[in-house]
């Protein structure tokens, strides 16, 4: 029994540590891009990598750095402003 336990903490203690990832999390306002802090839907686009938010003042594209908000003032399409889903 003293082996196995003795050969349990080798195996353990001799194994190297996996890397860990780290992660950080950032909290966007209108303070810092946002055109309104009322947040209606969340997407994903994997082919182009855009955050899709869809808002009280309109849709935004986020590509983990900028906004680009497409709302009725540079979107002559939206019939409204107002995204109440993605």
């Amino acid at each position: 029994m003293l082996r196995l336990i003795t050969c349990l903490l080798v195996f353990f203690y001799a194994t190297p540590v996996v890397a860990q990832t780290t992660y950080s999390v950032m909290h966007y306002t209108t303070e810092n891009g946002l055109p309104s802090n009322g947040i209606k839907g969340v997407a994903f686009d994997t082919n182009s990598q855009y955050l899709w938010v869809g808002t009280e003042a309109g849709i935004i594209r986020f590509n983990g750095t900028r906004f680009k908000v497409f709302n009725n003032e540079n979107t002559g399409n939206l019939i409204s402003d107002r995204i109440d889903f993605i």
